[in-house]
């Protein structure tokens, strides 16, 4: 069973892949550390 922090926890991990992965696709180290 997961709880309501467990889900957030998910979404937070999920952010953050995502925020790894989309500058390394668009070659824009900057865009990481503005939209960050």
């Amino acid at each position: 069973m997961f709880g309501p922090g467990d889900l957030e926890n998910l979404r937070l991990k999920r952010l953050l892949a995502l925020g790894r992965a989309l500058p390394k696709r668009l070659g824009r180290p900057g865009m990481h550390s503005q939209g960050g």
